[in-house]
């Protein structure tokens, strides 16, 4: 086994754990349950932790990895409501105000 990923964060590492298993890269997760022990060991050593199973996996794990940390995420561009001229995110399809759909 081969540990390809740590973070403070455990919804990230689920969530890196998950895309690796979806990729049909068998991973676990450790230390989930460390964080009671902070204080008493370093911080870093109580993150939780993604281990592939198989050490000749390791390199496409962390491939993978490294392509979805460089995707950036990218807002829609803020548009303005035909209807009503009210300035409305990027995300949303429709005015909030006056419910007119975006051209």
């Amino acid at each position: 086994m081969q540990r390809v990923f740590s973070s403070s964060n455990i919804a990230e590492v689920d969530f890196f754990a998950s895309l690796l298993e979806s990729s049909g890269v068998e991973c676990m997760v450790k230390n989930q349950n460390l964080t009671v022990a902070r204080g008493e060991l370093p911080p870093a050593d109580t993150w939780p932790e993604v281990w592939v199973i198989d050490n000749a996996k390791a390199q496409e794990a962390m491939d993978i990895l490294s392509q979805a940390k460089s995707m950036q995420y990218t807002a829609a561009d803020e548009w303005v409501c035909p209807g009503c001229g009210e300035k409305i995110e990027g995300q949303f399809t429709s005015c909030w105000n006056c419910g007119r759909e975006k051209d």
